[in-house]
């Protein structure tokens, strides 16, 4: 079980709440995940106007990443 202290879920939390998110997808080009400190880092190269939401879920205990209509674009190698 993935343990989330309470400043970073709250610090998420008004970041999700504090403005309001464009109406159009935009395009996802890249993304990558790091440790950062005790937790991850997800960072997510947005092409265009993206509307998101971020809410915590338990059971398991998880962050859930909303990008409705995102078009995510994948490289071939």
């Amino acid at each position: 079980m993935i343990g989330f202290g309470r400043r970073p879920l709250l610090g998420l939390g008004l970041l999700a709440a504090s403005g309001a998110a464009p109406a159009r997808a935009g395009s996802i080009a890249e993304g990558a995940l790091a440790p950062a400190g005790g937790g991850a880092r997800l960072a997510l190269a947005v092409q265009g106007e993206q509307r998101w939401s971020l809410r915590p879920q338990a059971d398991p205990s998880r962050l859930v990443l909303r990008l409705p209509g995102a078009n995510w674009r994948v490289s071939g190698s």
